[in-house]
Protein backbone atom coordinates (compact mmCIF):
# COMPACT_ATOMS: atom_id res chain seq x y z
CA UNK A 1 0.00 0.00 0.00
CA UNK A 2 0.93 3.66 -0.40
CA UNK A 3 1.48 5.90 2.39
CA UNK A 4 -1.80 7.81 1.02
CA UNK A 5 -3.93 4.37 1.12
CA UNK A 6 -2.35 3.51 4.66
CA UNK A 7 -4.11 6.35 6.31
CA UNK A 8 -7.44 5.35 4.28
CA UNK A 9 -10.44 4.74 6.61
CA UNK A 10 -13.49 3.33 5.38
CA UNK A 11 -17.09 5.21 6.23
CA UNK A 12 -20.21 3.29 6.01
CA UNK A 13 -23.64 5.36 5.12
CA UNK A 14 -26.12 2.63 6.02
CA UNK A 15 -25.38 -0.01 8.90
CA UNK A 16 -28.48 -2.00 10.39
CA UNK A 17 -26.25 -3.70 12.75
CA UNK A 18 -27.72 -2.11 16.01
CA UNK A 19 -31.18 -4.14 14.91
CA UNK A 20 -29.15 -7.54 15.02
CA UNK A 21 -28.20 -6.57 18.44
CA UNK A 22 -31.75 -6.06 19.75
CA UNK A 23 -32.55 -9.77 18.35
CA UNK A 24 -29.97 -11.99 19.32
CA UNK A 25 -26.92 -12.14 22.17
CA UNK A 26 -24.04 -12.02 19.46
CA UNK A 27 -21.26 -9.41 21.08
CA UNK A 28 -20.04 -7.31 18.37
CA UNK A 29 -16.69 -7.50 20.44
CA UNK A 30 -16.02 -11.00 18.81
CA UNK A 31 -15.37 -12.00 15.74
CA UNK A 32 -18.82 -13.96 13.90
CA UNK A 33 -20.34 -14.85 10.33
CA UNK A 34 -23.66 -13.76 11.23
CA UNK A 35 -24.02 -9.79 10.19
CA UNK A 36 -21.86 -7.54 8.49
CA UNK A 37 -19.98 -5.69 11.32
CA UNK A 38 -18.08 -6.76 14.86
CA UNK A 39 -15.09 -5.58 16.04
CA UNK A 40 -12.59 -7.01 15.01
CA UNK A 41 -13.72 -7.34 11.46
CA UNK A 42 -13.88 -3.94 11.89
CA UNK A 43 -10.63 -3.09 12.33
CA UNK A 44 -9.28 -5.29 9.62
CA UNK A 45 -11.09 -3.31 6.85
CA UNK A 46 -10.60 -0.08 8.36
CA UNK A 47 -13.64 1.04 9.43
CA UNK A 48 -13.63 4.84 10.72
CA UNK A 49 -17.27 5.57 11.24
CA UNK A 50 -20.68 4.58 10.26
CA UNK A 51 -24.63 5.57 10.22
CA UNK A 52 -26.55 3.46 12.45
CA UNK A 53 -30.26 3.25 12.28
CA UNK A 54 -31.99 3.45 15.68
CA UNK A 55 -35.75 3.80 15.57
Amino acid sequence: MTPTLDNLRIFDGHNDSLMILSGTKRSFLERSDIGHFDIPRAVEGRFGGGLFAIF
